[in-house]
């Protein structure tokens, strides 16, 4: 940790004094006389007081030619005293030099560049901050003159020398020249790996950030050169995997969003080849006992280059029999396949990422038949990746995999054989139907192991419920009477768990060919046939329950079981009563579907009501609402750790997708109800990061939205914003300053009649309540002096002016300083000078303002360079002020 610096030595008298008098231009015999003073030995306050004479001349006016070598060589020896206020003084007046030579005569700093980088170099790494900042503007003044020079001793030097202060400065250099003047950091990258194990940990904390912003928008080729860079210079792995999960591919931003509030795999690519029972695989399969599959961090890569070389270097680790040696390297390759699926693989690159992956196939079935359980597992988990993801384009390898997974089902391993039951399921499920599939599902009715033949059956109703739409399709190639023959065969097995299994798989066959499944039952014994009537996915069992409305937990509670099961109670109409509980319709709350996107529909909650239920036409119509809102009073926001977690996802997208400016007006509204009812935790970190992607979302153009739509999405960002600020206002204070900006920056997009405007500028009002007055006076007066004044720029000034008159008539211990009053006089006779009328009257309302807290004399020494139509104008209204406050 750094040692925090104490504060720099006060100014002494002598040097006060020479900046509050007029400074002389810069002679000849000054030069010398200075170069003289500090050669000789003379008190120190009197070479700080020549030094600090030449530093004014150099504010205030031009350089002779023949004064500008020897000034360097007084002002370096200066600045490389052993006394602080030497320092102090020399070091800063170097840096006025620098800046008035780049623009008098650049020439002379590109002479004198190789004798004053040296120093500066030096002062990068000094412990003072003050120091440390303007060696940082010495360095950017001379770059642009001298690029080379100043890269020479940035990269051989600074980056490579022992002083940590000096290798973060130039770190900080390098990014931002990179983002200000478009600085070329290729040659920098080797030095940069290097930082990235530097000894000190600032350092390489510096470093790991550098590279991240600096390849954030890097072409993809040179993402794909940083990570080889990354490996070659063998950089630890927790520094490597940071920076590479920061860099992930803006087409995979999407996707990462999607995955953040939806566990449930990817929907199969489209592909026109495939048949149309195929595309009926999205719908839910049969369910499966099995847990969901393990997921896993998603990996990207940038290039089809990329991709070839990760699979280029699996192929050697699945090549001969599997040893102790190898195994792991297996394990670890295929779940590297599996994150670049969960990653852009298989989006950005399918079509080779699919073929590299056939290509792999023998290696892949070769981990699937492992010894080793995890082996085993992470190889089916990433053929149902494949499945889930590609779907019917997978087909050319399913007849291999079929044959795998059916000997695997056989285990006796419990979860190899669970798990190779799931992977067919799957497949079934998604790929394209064809009699191959049905012969592999018949081989394993008459397998000899129980498992194959107790699985078989669910496999079977997994494809008929798929195909149920598709009859002709299954009928024409035969397989209808293959699916026959696995039912009687089913229905007859030795072991009673199998036919407990298919008879439920009957059901689901009849119900698709009704006469053949008849045919089927007639053919069954009077045991059979009265097992399979009472099964209870038979639609017309008798122990079928009937579809009533279920009573409530009190309403069982208070009447004996006996009569409860009696016809007269089913038929009893209890969602009438007031001690019941009312048909429960179907709700969405198990849904778990990205709120923030609204591409399908919300599906209609439906009330199911008895048939044989007498109820009079909208009685107590109300009641279902008024019950509901009397349970919802009494909840508090309680959630289970469940949904907790889930609401916390939905927030970590919403944030996500603030930050990458596509959240539209739906889902902002949807973001605004998890803020406002404390559905998720709500952290520092969390709210920063939304609170600044907000205010980025609110300045951006917004090109990529409809023009009617941009101020309605600003609209629902500004009240996201004062949602913040009424739930959070301390964690707010901080960055008042920075929302300022962002107000000011959006107001010069829209003209004063808009009504979104209104909204800037009451919550520009209440911010200024809030922040601190001294820096939002600095931060505004330093924007909008920068301001042009063109139409947009002068709708910024209008507001700007407006929050620093409110600002002052708000805050009223707040009594600008001279230099606070020097920049905003000056800003206000800028403005008075507009040629828009709106900007030269709110420059006139501030100096109404400032006159009433700095007093009459103060503000007129201020204001003495104003013309004489403004001066008489900004009279007028001080007097009218003056009057009316009288008045009150």
């Amino acid at each position: 940790m750094r040692v925090h610096q104490p504060p720099e030595p006060p100014l002494t008298s002598a040097e006060s004094s020479a900046d509050e008098d007029m400074a002389d231009k810069i002679t000849d015999v000054q030069v010398n006389d200075l170069l003289r003073v500090l050669r000789a030995e003379v008190p120190i306050d009197t070479k700080v007081a020549q030094v600090t004479a030449i530093k004014s001349g150099i504010k205030q006016h031009n350089v002779p030619d023949n004064c500008v070598a020897p000034l360097f060589e007084a002002l370096r020896s200066a600045s490389a005293s052993q006394h602080a206020v030497l320092v102090n003084a020399g070091f800063t007046a170097l840096n006025h030099l620098l800046t008035r030579l780049s623009r008098q005569e650049p020439k002379f700093i590109a002479k004198e560049a190789a004798r004053t980088l040296p120093l500066i170099v030096e002062k990068m790494g000094d412990p003072k901050e003050k120091f440390r900042t303007l060696a940082l503007q010495c360095m950017v003044t001379i770059w642009l003159i001298a690029p080379a020079d100043a890269e020479r001793f940035i990269r051989n030097t600074a980056m490579v020398g022992k002083n940590p202060r000096a290798k973060e400065l130039s770190l900080q250099w390098l990014l931002q020249m990179h983002q200000e003047n478009g600085l070329q950091f290729r040659t920098y990258v080797p030095t940069l790996m290097e930082l990235l194990e530097d000894a000190d940990g600032m350092v390489r904390d510096a470093a790991k950030s550098t590279v991240i912003e600096l390849f954030r928008n890097a072409p993809n080729a040179a993402k794909s050169d940083l990570k080889r860079q990354l490996k070659n210079f063998k950089v630890r792995p927790a520094i490597e995997q940071a920076i590479v999960k920061e860099l992930v591919p803006t087409s995979a931003v999407s996707a990462v969003e999607t995955e953040a509030i939806n566990d449930a795999p990817p929907p199969p690519r489209p592909n026109l080849a495939a048949s149309l029972s195929s595309l009926s695989a999205e719908r839910p399969i049969t369910p499966m006992s099995e847990a969901r599959l393990d997921s896993v961090e998603p990996s990207y890569v940038n290039t089809q280059r990329e991709l070839d070389d990760i699979f280029r270097e699996m192929q050697p680790h699945f090549e001969g029999r599997e040893t102790e040696h190898n195994w792991l390297k297996r394990e670890e390759s295929i779940t590297k396949l599996r994150r670049l699926m969960a990653g852009n693989a298989a989006s950005d690159f399918p079509d080779q990422f699919l073929a590299s992956l056939r290509a792999m196939l023998d290696g892949i079935i070769k981990g699937i038949v492992s010894l080793r359980t995890s082996l085993t597992k992470e190889g089916s988990s990433l053929v149902q990746d494949i499945a889930n993801m590609y779907g019917p384009a997978m087909d050319p390898m399913v007849e291999i995999l079929m044959q795998t997974f059916i000997k695997l089902s056989a285990s006796t391993k419990k979860i190899t054989s669970q798990t190779a039951n799931a992977t067919i399921d799957t497949i079934i499920g998604k790929v394209t139907y064809n009699a191959r599939i049905m012969a592999h599902v018949w081989g394993a009715c008459q397998d000899k192991n129980v498992q194959p033949r107790l699985y078989a059956s669910g496999w079977l109703k997994t494809l008929l419920i798929k195909e149920a739409h598709h009859k002709s399709h299954v009928e024409h190639t035969g397989g209808l009477d293959v699916i026959e023959k696995c039912i009687k065969k089913g229905l007859s097995d030795s072991n009673p768990g199998v036919r407990e299994k298919m008879r439920s798989t009957y059901w689901t066959f009849a119900g698709i060919w009704p006469a053949k499944a008849q045919a089927i039952m007639n053919g069954l014994d009077a045991t059979a046939q009265k097992l399979l009537q009472n099964d209870p996915n038979n639609p017309n069992s008798p122990k079928k329950p009937e579809p009533a409305a279920r009573p409530g937990l009190a309403t069982l509670k208070a009447s004996p079981p006996k009569e409860a099961a009696t016809p007269p109670r089913v038929l009893e109409p209890v969602s009438d009563t007031p001690g019941s509980e009312a048909p429960t319709p179907s709700r969405s709350l198990r849904v778990y579907e990205d709120p923030f996107t609204h591409d399908q529909p919300t599906p209609k909650p439906v009330f199911v009501v008895p048939v044989l239920e007498d109820k009079p036409v909208n009685a107590d119509a109300a009641n279902l609402v008024k019950q509901e809102d009397d349970i919802n009073a009494g909840r508090g926001p309680v959630f289970s750790p469940e949904k907790a977690k889930q609401n916390s996802r939905l927030l970590d997208s919403g944030i996500a997708k603030v930050k990458a400016k596509s959240l539209d007006v739906h889902g902002f509204r949807k973001l605004q109800g998890i803020l406002r009812d404390n559905k998720a935790s709500f952290t520092d970190e969390k709210f920063e990061s939304l609170l600044l992607g907000l205010f980025e979302y609110l300045e951006a153009p917004l090109s990529d939205f409809a023009p009617e739509k941009v101020q309605d999405v600003k609209a629902q960002i500004l009240a996201t914003i004062k949602l913040l600020l009424k739930k959070e206002r301390e964690n707010f204070q901080p960055h008042v300053s920075r929302g300022l900006e962002s107000l000011l920056a959006t107001r010069s997009g829209y003209d004063a009649r808009t009504h979104i405007v209104s909204g800037l500028e009451l919550l520009a009002d209440e911010l200024v309540t809030l922040g601190d007055a001294q820096e939002i006076a600095a931060v505004l007066t330093k924007r909008l002096s920068g301001m042009d004044m063109d139409t947009s720029g002068s709708r910024s000034l209008s507001m700007g002016l407006h929050v620093l008159k409110e600002m002052i008539d708000s805050r009223t211990a707040f009594v600008p300083t001279d230099g606070e009053l020097t920049n905003l006089a000056g800003l206000c006779g800028r403005c008075l000078e507009s040629s828009e009328s709106g900007v030269r009257m709110d420059a006139v309302q501030l100096c109404v303002a400032l006159h009433a807290r700095v007093g009459d004399a103060r503000f007129w020494d201020y204001l003495k360079g104003v013309k004489e139509d403004p001066k008489s104008l900004i009279t007028y209204y001080i007097v009218k002020r003056q009057r009316e406050t009288a008045t009150a």
